[in-house]
Parts: structure tokens; C-alpha cells; sequence
């Protein structure tokens, strides 16, 4: 936390003198998301959310595999709010997205990183596909889709 004070100088017909005022500035400081992510999704439209605390109000970026994302019609992000807005999602969206908060204490720019969100787009296996007849070892919370076929 960074405090500055600034000096007024107040003059009026009727009153001249000083008034001092603190002021209270803090770096970003992401609240979500706080832990790494993976999101599974369809062909929907979704919204992903980045939310930070800081003096003054953070402004955000959202960042694509370290790379700026480009404009487009099918992902966009608002700088004001965080909200990260996607479009009829596909693979061409999949990757690792990352929020970046910043706020100007002073003259020096203060950013917060949040931790990766993975989004991944979510697919169903054909059944017509050769599909692997051994043992699968997952852990909990991963990703997996079976195909069951009957055999009589």
C-alpha cells in the first residue's frame, strides 16, 4: 500500500490556508481466478470472468499462449470489467488464457498475473473410431469420454 499527500493551497476573500489529504493507492490484486483452471466446452457462447481489487480500479488484458489476442467476431474481451466473451467456441479458441490487472501508482504501471485458465473444446468420440481396449488410469477431475459398445 502506497500512500501519497497532497498539499492544497485554499484562498478566498474570506479564508486563506493549507489542507492536507491522504490518499491510499495498492497494486492490482486478482481475486479470480485464483487457482489454475480447465474449462471444457461446446459450440456456446460463454464468458470467462477476472476480477481484481486495487487504488485506483484496475484496468485488464486477457492474453492468449503469452500472445495478445488479436480483434475478432468470435472472442473479445472488456477491459473495464474483465469479462473475457466467447462466441460460438471452437478449436481455434483452445489454449491457455491469462488475466493481466493493472493500475498507474504514480508514474510506475503495477500488473497482477492470474494463474493459467485452459480452455479445451469439448469432444464426443465417434463410434465408428478404433477405440483403445486397455486399461485407462485417470485422476479425479480429469478429462475423459468412453465409448461403451454392447457386445451380445
Amino acid at each position: 500500500m502506497l500512500r501519497l499527500e497532497f498539499l492544497m493551497m485554499i484562498s478566498s476573500f474570506f479564508f486563506s490556508g493549507h489542507c492536507h489529504r491522504d490518499v491510499l493507492l495498492s497494486p492490482p490484486d486478482i481475486t479470480n481466478p485464483i487457482e489454475a483452471v480447465t474449462l471444457y466446452k461446446g459450440e456456446l457462447d460463454f464468458v470467462v470472468k477476472c476480477e481484481a481489487t486495487g487504488i485506483p480500479k484496475p484496468t485488464f488484458q486477457w492474453k492468449r499462449n503469452n500472445q495478445d489476442i488479436p480483434p475478432s467476431s468470435y472472442i473479445t474481451y472488456d477491459a473495464n470489467t474483465g469479462d473475457l466473451t466467447f462466441k460460438g467456441f471452437s478449436e481455434r479458441e483452445e489454449g491457455e488464457y491469462r488475466c493481466y490487472a493493472s493500475n498507474v501508482l504514480e508514474q510506475t504501471t503495477a500488473v497482477s498475473v492470474s494463474q493459467p485458465v485452459t480452455i479445451k473444446k469439448y469432444r464426443f468420440l465417434r463410434p465408428d473410431s478404433n477405440l483403445a481396449t486397455e486399461p485407462v488410469s485417470i485422476k479425479q477431475y480429469d478429462y475423459s469420454n468412453y465409448f461403451v459398445k454392447r457386445t451380445n
